[in-house]
């Protein structure tokens, strides 16, 4: 990543900073976003594509008077960091106060230092990336599994950010991504997800190998009936839920009535052997960085603890109102997770197969929505390989079906925790998680019309 381009761009952000403030603004944000990434793209397993990017944007973010207004700026010359200026300053005009705001975070503040956030190797890859898609496509085929589909992408972030309350913060990080899908034909097929910040953590093999195998699972296809089924939960699907339960733990869901989490705070919302973590402190995390976007140092933030919801998730703003401490979740306008971390438990997936007597494993699923944001009604399709269990045994392999039921009921019906974890990002889980597999008892499954 060029070193001259970026330093042209904090002197660009600092600018427009000074600018803001003179055009009257209370607060003012502002943070510097510099993305170089190579990514790859495969189908019948074959390279198909092999792109590089490169963008650079500011952001600001201001508050004239409680008028809360924003905007982007694409190019670092003078002439258009005043337009951005200008533009934020008339806009804010035209804006109603919002009487709930209550300004951002005081600095300065002092950054740990994190390693394990940056790869050197990983930010000279460039276009040897295809060489790990490559990797994916070679171990992904063997046995039955007749093409090989996906992606494999590498990027370099670095970002810098300051305010109008004497805070600056600079962080760089590095990515890396494969999505691999491994399939026997348009119905049957599996799908494996790998990510790591570091080449060493970037477990592409293991990816490619673990959805070969679950492929070439040759069983026999039967319909099920509808009912109430135990379920096994492989990483990539639960993910889906653990982002949905975090978003849900926002103070800005909360207050929009978009949370089954509403009014539950210090009340048991899952099972006792749950506990979930927002911690974009984590070593090696994927979500992790110094600091969130008012400035304020990351931080481990438990949002149910065995069972029990225990916080909320804050900025500065959301949490003067409510008298309390930020959680180092801004999301400026809408609090959020970071980084999201089911503990694990004490069993592995060989156990919790034989622990069922009548349910369904789901390896990944797609088009999760809610019915009820605030009852937490919701709907998945099981997609890729869904296997049936029968007395401790895999029967057959499963299709058509609709997992249909509510977060609360799922939550508490958690009964095993797997203990060998893998992180997750999707194109359903946009926030990183990292988990086991899960066994949920008694779920409902329906079939759609």
């Amino acid at each position: 990543m060029d070193n001259e381009f970026f330093q042209r761009g904090k002197e660009a952000a600092e600018k427009l900073l000074y600018f803001v403030k003179k055009s009257g603004a209370d607060d003012a944000i502002v943070s510097l976003l510099s993305r170089e990434s190579s990514q790859v793209k495969f189908s019948n397993s074959r390279i198909s594509n092999n792109m590089l990017y490169q963008s650079s944007s500011l952001s600001v973010f201001a508050s004239f008077g409680k008028r809360i207004v924003s905007t982007s700026v694409k190019t670092f010359d003078n002439r258009a960091i005043r337009k951005g200026a200008d533009f934020l300053s008339k806009f804010a005009a035209c804006v109603e106060p919002n009487p709930n705001y209550m300004g951002i975070a005081e600095g300065p503040f002092t950054y740990r230092k994190d390693s394990s956030l940056f790869d050197l190797r990983v930010e000279k890859l460039g276009d040897r990336i295809v060489d790990y898609a490559e990797e994916g496509i070679s171990r992904a085929s063997t046995g039955r599994v007749k093409r090989v589909a996906g992606n494999a992408e590498a990027s370099t972030e670095r970002t810098y950010l300051i305010t109008s309350n004497s805070v600056k913060c600079e962080d760089k990080s590095t990515a890396l991504y494969l999505s691999l899908r491994a399939i026997i034909d348009k119905d049957d097929s599996a799908h494996m997800v790998a990510v790591s910040r570091n080449i060493q953590g970037f477990d592409v093999s293991g990816c490619a190998e673990q959805a070969a195998s679950l492929a070439n699972m040759n069983v026999p296809v039967e319909k099920i009936s509808p009912g109430k089924y135990d379920i096994i939960f492989y990483p990539l699907p639960f993910a889906v839920m653990l982002d949905l339960t975090a978003n849900a733990c926002s103070i800005f869901d909360v207050e929009s009535g978009f949370s089954f989490l509403e009014k539950k705070l210090g009340r048991r919302v899952s099972s006792n052997n749950f506990t979930l973590i927002d911690n974009a402190s984590k070593e090696y995390g994927f979500g992790s960085g110094l600091s969130d976007d008012e400035g304020v140092p990351t931080q481990k933030n438990v949002l149910i603890d065995r069972g029990i919801l225990k916080t909320y998730l804050h900025n500065t703003s959301t949490a003067r109102r409510y008298k309390t401490r930020t959680t180092a979740s801004a999301g400026l306008i809408a609090p959020q997770a970071a980084n999201i971390i089911l503990s694990k438990g004490n069993y592995s997936l060989d156990e919790m197969i034989r622990s069922v007597r009548r349910g369904i494993i789901v390896t990944n699923t797609w088009y999760t929505r809610f019915q009820n944001y605030r009852t937490g009604e919701f709907s998945t399709l099981p997609r890729d390989k869904a296997l049936v269990v029968e007395n401790g045994k895999i029967k057959c392999a499963t299709r058509g079906i609709r997992i249909a039921d509510s977060m609360p009921n799922l939550l508490s019906k958690v009964s095993a925790i797997g203990k060998d974890s893998r992180q997750i990002l999707s194109w359903e889980v946009e926030v990183p998680v990292d988990t086991p597999p899960v066994l949920v008892k008694g779920i409902n499954i329906t079939r759609p019309n």
